[in-house]
């Protein structure tokens, strides 16, 4: 069984095991002191450190302009901190692992990278599973040891 916290950005909706989880926040400092993620560094402050910011819309919907945002999720993964941007948090639900289906290879072939390590349905909505593994190895979002990107 796997506690899975389920967020939603636009029309995606998204499942983070739970033992990655770190914090969920809205007070976050960013480089400049605004709100913009459209540089290439996608850095912010956390805690007096920086941290690497992943914004799923603007990958996966390829949104322009600034961050609005309400929710920040901060991520811990094999000694590296990171904080995904999303709309809203719908709840944390157990998920039994027999009931997480493989992306389908047709899709996954539209995937620029695989950041996702299943889907599942939760009140009829279908959920992707995010591998956390694959978001910190990834070429888009390298991430060093100790948080830094």
């Amino acid at each position: 069984m796997l506690h899975i916290l389920i967020g939603k950005i636009k029309s995606l909706y998204f499942g983070v095991e739970t033992t990655y989880i770190k914090s969920i926040t809205k007070n976050f400092s960013y480089r400049g002191n605004e709100p913009d993620f459209d540089s290439s560094e996608n850095i912010a402050e956390y805690e007096g450190r920086k941290i690497l910011v992943i914004d799923l819309e603007k990958h996966f919907f390829h949104r322009t302009g600034k961050w609005d945002k309400t929710e920040i999720i901060i991520l811990s993964f094999s000694g590296c901190e990171f904080a995904i941007l999303i709309e809203e948090i719908k709840d944390i639900f157990p998920i039994p692992k027999k009931d997480i289906l493989p992306i389908p290879p047709y899709a996954e072939r539209y995937m620029s990278e695989k950041f996702f390590r299943g889907l599942f349905s939760v009140n009829g909505q279908l959920v992707l599973l995010m591998d956390i593994l694959k978001i910190t190895q990834s070429k888009s979002y390298y991430l060093s040891p100790g948080g830094e990107a």
